[in-house]
């Protein structure tokens, strides 16, 4: 066991005698505990050689969502009922790059350790259970195709790459569910949940050393095949620069994404890169911005506008949005901004304004138990750690912010996406 020590927050790292990572980060004054089981297998993950016997395998999409909904299955017993007889609650998520289960309780904490890990690594999956699941995720496909919040942003992504698999929903078609099968559901099991491919993560009041112990105790995961997952080849020159659809909606919205390049950036580097662009983001169109003001003023945005980062070594792209009048008008707006921005450089004064507020953004995650697990478990996919982000943020000068100004926001890396009323049709 090592205990390392960030600017703000010590933690504790434990490899098991199968090699599966866990991170501790524990806390005196918290009467919850919260543990999240990273496997970093997610939407894009589709095509892969596994290098034990070089056998190139093609799944359907949606497949590593399928799984999700299938981890928590049992054969006899409901396991969310389980769980909330030990009180607590379980969830799980997919998104492109990863799969996450996590669970709360401030009770019984050694019953649900083993409950959890127990569902993960022994899953209850059969011919019969695999056909009886495809109805319910198509029903949930089809719920999210009636959501103009959740199709204007797969349209944006659409419209953004070319051929990478994000640009595709983590839930598949409906073609694609049907594809699935048992067989290929336990190939993806067998690849990649296991101890090279998974890290576990907790959040909580107590003994890590006991903790340690209790896992490697009871751990079920085998050590695994290495797999090299194969991703498509993408230029950044985006597919589309408007994609818009109709649906029954009263306003416009619509989604700005700027495509970004992060080839060759790695773990700590796609953190600051992703830090550096909220700081750009906030300075350009937050709540204080003259962007922000004057457009607000004008009617053209509403308190819905927001942005957003989402950085990864397989893709990367800022996004901003809402509901606007004329979103056309908005991105002309913003780009006047940018440009003018990039002329006359990043001022001192709001430099530091703007790192002063995130310095705080960020400590006030380290308040939360819960949001804290949340933000390791998404940079630990990305192969950072969280707890440096403070550092890293005092790290970040003028300088940097303005070079990553200069970079992010070309024209032809840019696309508009919009759902608009059908009566504008």
């Amino acid at each position: 066991m090592k205990m390392k020590k960030s600017s703000i927050e010590k933690y504790y790292s434990y490899v098991t005698s199968k090699g599966l990572k866990i991170s501790i980060v524990k806390r005196d004054n918290s009467s919850s505990f919260h543990m999240a089981m990273l496997v970093n297998f997610g939407g894009v993950d589709t095509n892969f050689i596994t290098l034990k016997n070089k056998q190139y395998i093609k799944t359907p999409k949606g497949i590593a969502h399928f799984l999700e909904h299938k981890m928590f299955e049992s054969k006899n017993k409901d396991t969310f009922e389980r769980f909330s007889k030990q009180s607590a609650s379980i969830n799980a998520y997919t998104n492109g790059t990863a799969t996450v289960y996590y669970f709360s309780c401030t009770d019984k904490i050694d019953e649900n350790i083993k409950l959890f890990l127990n569902c993960l690594s022994n899953p209850y999956i059969t011919p019969e259970n695999v056909e009886k699941e495809k109805g319910i995720i198509i029903q949930e496909i089809n719920m999210y195709q009636d959501n103009p919040s959740s199709k204007v942003y797969e349209n944006l992504l659409k419209g953004m790459f070319h051929r990478n698999h994000i640009k595709y929903d983590v839930a598949g078609t409906k073609e694609d569910v049907e594809s699935i099968t048992f067989e290929s559901l336990m190939t993806c099991y067998n690849t990649f949940y296991n101890c090279r491919n998974m890290e576990l993560v907790i959040v909580g009041q107590v003994d890590p050393e006991r903790i340690f112990s209790l896992i490697d105790s009871i751990e079920g995961f085998g050590s695994g095949d290495k797999a090299l997952k194969i991703y498509p080849s993408e230029i950044m020159k985006v597919k589309e620069e408007t994609i818009e659809e109709v649906m029954p909606v009263v306003d416009t919205r619509f989604l700005i994404g700027f495509k970004l390049d992060t080839k060759g950036l790695k773990g700590r580097e796609i953190l600051r890169k992703e830090i550096m662009y909220n700081m750009i983001l906030e300075y350009l169109c937050g709540n204080m911005s003259p962007f922000f003001e004057r457009l607000y003023n004008e009617a053209y945005i509403d308190s819905s506008f927001g942005y957003g980062v989402n950085l990864h070594s397989k893709f990367a792209f800022n996004v901003l949005g809402g509901v606007s009048r004329d979103p056309k008008k908005v991105l002309d707006e913003f780009y006047k901004d940018v440009y003018k921005l990039i002329g006359d450089g990043i001022e001192e004064d709001g430099f530091n304004n703007i790192k002063k507020m995130m310095l705080g953004n960020y400590t006030r995650i380290f308040d939360d138990s819960f949001s804290l697990l949340n933000n390791i478990i998404s940079t630990k996919n990305k192969g950072g750690c969280f707890l440096e982000v403070i550092d890293i943020v005092k790290s970040i000068d003028i300088y940097d912010l303005n070079e990553a100004l200069n970079q992010g926001f070309g024209k032809d890396r840019t696309t508009l996406s919009m759902i608009k009323p059908l009566n504008l049709k």
